[in-house]
């Protein structure tokens, strides 16, 4: 939201000066937090929950040819998934203020603002997610989720842009960011 007035407004509208303070901001905090890590003890980390998960695996695999094909393929699916999840999350993160301002007609600051909305959403859709998680299976609301994404992006193909694409790509965000289901059938980030 900061950015959107500051960076975009019509002042600075042309000027890149303004930038560099926060790329200068984000190497600072980047070199804090390296320091942090570097001069803080950590705790181990309790293997003990990946060792039962492993454990399980390996008392549902009965040894069979079967077996170790329906693992490998749940890996496999898991890991396309994963791929193409984390593809379109990219994608549509990167190109929103383009889309937004070719497409939907918004000046760079009004995307800028639209894109601040989308992130927003992004994360109430984590938390949603993550709380739905409690309630049903890892692969039946990714399968919700990945409806719901499909529905969306062909409204927007179906209304050739406009300021409806740009409201589903806002909605997109907040299903595309809700928990997906690993390999192993957990829930993951």
């Amino acid at each position: 939201m900061i950015a959107s007035k500051y960076f975009f407004g019509d002042e600075n509208k042309n000027s890149n000066t303004n930038v560099q303070y926060v790329y200068l901001a984000v190497a600072i905090a980047g070199v804090t937090v390296a320091a942090a890590y570097l001069f803080t003890k950590l705790p181990e980390p309790d293997v003990s929950d990946s060792m039962a998960q492993e454990n399980q695996i390996i008392t549902n695999m009965d040894g069979s040819e079967e077996s170790k094909k329906s693992t490998y393929l749940r890996i496999f699916f898991g890991f396309l998934t994963q791929f193409c999840y984390v593809g379109a999350q990219v994608t549509i993160g990167t190109f929103f203020l383009n889309y937004a301002h070719e497409n939907g007609g918004f000046t760079d600051q009004k995307g800028s603002q639209m894109l601040s909305y989308g992130l927003i959403t992004f994360t109430v859709g984590r938390f949603v997610g993550t709380a739905l998680l409690a309630f049903m299976s890892a692969p039946l609301l990714l399968a919700i989720c990945t409806i719901a994404c499909c529905a969306l992006t062909c409204a927007i193909a179906s209304l050739k842009g406009g300021s409806g694409g740009v409201v589903c790509l806002i909605i997109i965000m907040f299903f595309g960011k809700s928990q997906v289901a690993s390999p192993l059938g957990r829930a993951v980030n």
